[in-house]
């Protein structure tokens, strides 16, 4: 009978140590892929998701938000001082899940249901969206321009009529993708009015003239008082203008009249048409863009006022009383101990240029001036990143749309509420996670070739 060898111990320490080497680097292989880091934000989003949801449902109201929320019970009529396209979903949903809070569900249909649809719903929302949605428009233009370029069938009718018909649709690329955008533009505008149409052959929406809110703040603080009194509008309106923008001048407010001042609407309600409409807007008619300087004299103000201060960065749960008067349950207030500290406390005043929108404006016209220079690279820089994904277009894109949404406010701003900068931060957010995205992606074929073993 043969014995056994015996094992020499230096090859079992070998054996050892390359199965040790083999699992780590296996463990390491598995840290850097692309399914771990997937798992790791899905988990960094659904941990805070969760949280936030716990804190805040069924959500914070303001008297903006009380007001839609009681048009989407039923408890008062549709209006259209703010687009009824939210309490109209609002009503579905709550009718659906039986959850005021139910409301943020619109959030995570990016998920699911086409960004067009999205966008009409955005549009509807917010009219001054359209500032914003200028640029994703032409974005989207963009992408269908390029799309039929590298068609198939576009390159068959290229070879089949010569390289000419190529050349020619590519000097005129610009003029393509302005066509497609103002495409994309009417069919979202399509979108609005069949949506309008809609609510409205179910709810009866009455006409608030919300703009003559906006006529009211040009009248009473770019008119002189002299100019006001000379005019030919009824003597009553005159004098409630003029009575009113003392009180507005003693709270060193020269912005949203309507409600620091001028009583609300004629029955003094929040939200409630103003009285003398078609005289006021005669009034706006006569003395207001008659005196283009005096009126950008007075807008410059307001706007200034908005583009470098900011206020109302963290709704408290005490300032529940608009929201408790129509019924909207009272969320959790220990979000005001956890969150509150961090947003004014923390945030505020250690980076407060995070909540102002000249801060948001100067990234993005940095972003923009970098695009521009991307664009303009020597051929070595292309060759290098030739294989590299770019994201200029959409960095672009998202730039651009917080611009315009920011300078969109000059004629109309009513305050500096941080809800008013609130896209702008998310974009240009956004935008500079797709710098880094697109670093990350130029560095990684670098890193590679400077590892490959040579022949």
């Amino acid at each position: 009978m043969t014995e056994p060898k015996p094992r020499n111990p230096a090859s079992s320490t070998t054996d050892r140590a390359t199965s040790t080497t083999a699992n780590g680097s296996k463990l390491r292989g598995f840290f850097v892929s692309a399914l771990a880091w997937d798992a790791f934000l899905a988990l960094m989003t659904l941990v805070p998701a969760l949280v936030f949801t716990t804190l805040f449902f069924p959500g914070r109201a303001n008297v903006d938000i009380g007001n839609q929320y009681a048009q989407a019970t039923g408890d008062i009529p549709f209006s259209d001082w703010h687009p009824p396209v939210m309490s109209a979903v609002w009503r579905v949903l709550i009718s659906i899940t039986g959850e005021a809070g139910s409301l943020f569900v619109p959030k995570t249909w990016p998920l699911w249901i086409p960004a067009l649809g999205l966008l009409v719903y955005a549009f509807g929302l917010r009219k001054n969206a359209i500032f914003a949605i200028v640029p994703i428009a032409v974005y989207i233009g963009y992408l269908l321009v390029k799309r039929l370029r590298s068609s198939r069938r576009f390159s068959t009718i290229a070879g089949r009529f010569g390289t000419r018909v190529g050349a020619r649709f590519a000097a005129r690329q610009v003029i393509a993708t302005a066509m497609a955008s103002l495409l994309v533009l009417v069919v979202l505008g399509a979108g609005l009015k069949a949506t309008d149409a809609a609510i409205e052959s179910q709810e009866d929406v009455a006409a608030t003239g919300r703009v003559s809110q906006i006529f009211l703040d040009d009248v009473m603080f770019s008119v002189p008082n002299g100019a006001l009194q000379a005019s030919e509008a009824p003597a009553e309106l005159k004098n409630k203008i003029s009575t009113a923008r003392d009180k507005c001048l003693e709270k060193g407010e020269i912005w949203d009249a309507y409600w620091s001042c001028y009583g609300k609407g004629a029955t003094g309600e929040p939200f409630s048409p103003m009285a003398q409409q078609e005289a006021l807007k005669d009034l706006w008619l006569s003395e207001v863009i008659t005196h283009p300087l005096r009126y950008a004299e007075y807008r410059a103000a307001v706007f200034s006022f908005y583009f470098f201060t900011s206020a109302v960065e963290y709704w408290r749960a005490g300032w529940h009383h608009a929201a408790a008067r129509v019924g909207f349950e009272q969320g959790n207030d220990k979000a005001d101990y956890i969150v509150k500290p961090y947003v004014e406390d923390f945030a505020l005043d250690t980076f407060p240029m995070l909540f102002k929108p000249w801060f948001w404006t100067l990234l993005a016209g940095v972003l923009l001036a970098f695009g521009y220079r991307a664009r303009h690279r020597d051929t070595s820089a292309a060759e290098r990143t030739a294989t590299a994904r770019t994201f200029w277009p959409e960095i672009t894109m998202l730039a651009t749309s917080a611009l315009f949404y920011v300078f969109g406010y000059l004629p109309i701003v009513p305050s500096n509420h941080f809800r008013y900068t609130f896209w702008p931060a998310l974009a240009v957010t956004t935008a500079l996670l797709f710098v880094l995205a697109m670093r990350h992606t130029q560095r990684a074929p670098t890193a590679m070739d400077v590892s490959e073993p040579g022949p």
